[in-house]
């Protein structure tokens, strides 16, 4: 798991500035059709070195469509639709991690340890057909690639050279480096905004996947489940992240176009962030009941209800937090992007590495204890801060302000 989340870490920064300068559609093909052949080679590995190599490398490939993303639902949507749309894209890379587990504890239970390699097998297949489907019918969704093609077509056709589009850029092999590959490093020490999001972001999804490193070693351990059995807790969490997203993506953009018509029908980015406000107690509610009821092994659908509370709350951040990156930053939404996937890859990385000793050492219930501090020291104040003094931080800046200007 921490191998492939390295990779998150370092691939963003290459897909997003190549996203926005060459268009999303040719990367995105690419990276799925490499990210296949990586994860076959997954399932033919021999050793754990092997195993986590090629699964950085699978990881490298993979994250290209959860970096650009967001990026394609800003290209398609207005910002009062983009609620619904971007919870719905979300929902894929959020529930994989709840249903591979359950997928893979049934193939162990019913076939035996040798057969993992069908892990990888049965998931190419299918991802080689969503591919083979998306090399007929993706199109190019970047608005300033698509009229730069333009522009080339009518300089080509008339052989006029001043045909030029306002996003045409002069730019030396130095300025490309640092306007393309370091913005998101750039966006996310210099832009406040950029920064408090991805670090909220970041934080969730580290202890999301600190609990899916646990999970099923907990529920075969504590209540002596067999891995079949106990991998069917992930469903908690999944129905967790289905009925947030889905209620949570029609709420969010049926209160942005409410506020958006008492402030003289003029949208902001921070009408996106109510639920957030909402739900911010979630996640440490959450995992105070999982941890503490697990420690003293009440019966499992009890922290199994924590699982679901703490889904709720980390489903919010998933959608909520690149809609307001997006809407933030609308000109180079994939390097926003970019910076919360490296920044989210980097906690995801690390969290699982120390909780086999965090939580020999303090147990489920202060080990979770631990956490829900964090996530409510963070995640309580930061959608208040942002509702009233984040459209002050985002007129201070430049990508901003040229993202705002161009799109509108």
């Amino acid at each position: 798991m921490s191998s492939s989340m390295l990779a998150f870490v370092i691939a963003p920064s290459f897909y997003a500035p190549l996203s926005e300068r060459y268009g999303r559609k040719y990367i995105l093909h690419v990276s799925n059709i490499i990210f296949l052949i990586f994860n076959v080679f997954c399932g033919l590995s021999k050793n754990a070195t092997q195993m986590i190599v090629l699964r950085f490398f699978a990881g490298a490939a993979g994250v290209a469509s959860v970096t650009i993303g967001p990026g394609v639902v800003a290209d398609l949507f207005e910002p009062e639709e983009r609620g619904a749309a971007m919870s719905l894209y979300t929902l894929s890379p959020i529930l994989g991690p709840c249903i591979g587990p359950i997928y893979a504890g049934w193939i162990i239970q019913a076939y035996g340890e040798d057969k993992w390699p069908w892990i990888f097998w049965t998931s190419t297949m299918i991802g080689a057909a969503i591919t083979v489907l998306g090399l007929f019918t993706l199109k190019e969704t970047y608005t300033p690639v698509l009229l730069e093609r333009k522009a080339q077509k009518l300089r080509k056709e008339t052989g006029n050279d001043g045909y030029h589009t306002i996003f045409t850029l002069k730019e030396t092999l130095g300025q490309r480096v640092l306007h393309g590959l370091l913005r998101p490093v750039i966006f996310y020490f210099t832009q406040p905004v950029i920064f408090v999001v991805c670090t909220y972001q970041a934080l969730m999804f580290g202890c999301q996947y600190l609990l899916l490193a646990s999970f099923s070693r907990v529920y075969k351990e504590e209540y002596g489940e067999p891995p079949g059995i106990a991998s069917l807790h992930y469903i908690a969490m999944a129905v967790g992240f289905l009925v947030t997203g889905q209620v949570g993506g029609l709420w969010t953009d049926w209160n942005y176009r409410r506020l958006k018509t008492k402030n003289n029908h003029i949208g902001k980015p921070e009408y996106k962030l109510p639920l957030l406000i909402v739900t911010g107690i979630f996640m440490p509610a959450g995992l105070l009941l999982y941890g503490w009821t697990v420690e003293y092994r009440v019966h499992w659908i009890v922290p199994d209800i924590g699982i679901f509370i703490l889904a709720c709350g980390l489903r919010a951040t998933m959608f909520i937090s690149p809609l307001y990156l997006t809407d933030s930053v609308t000109m180079y939404a994939a390097s926003a992007s970019a910076a919360a996937v490296m920044t989210r890859g980097l906690f995801s990385f690390t969290f699982p590495l120390f909780a086999p000793n965090m939580y020999a050492a303090l147990g489920q219930g202060w080990g979770n204890s631990i956490l829900a501090l964090a996530t409510a020291c963070l995640g309580l104040p930061a959608p208040f801060i942002l509702y009233k003094y984040g459209e002050q931080l985002r007129l201070r800046s430049s990508y901003s302000n040229r993202g705002m200007e161009l799109m509108t």
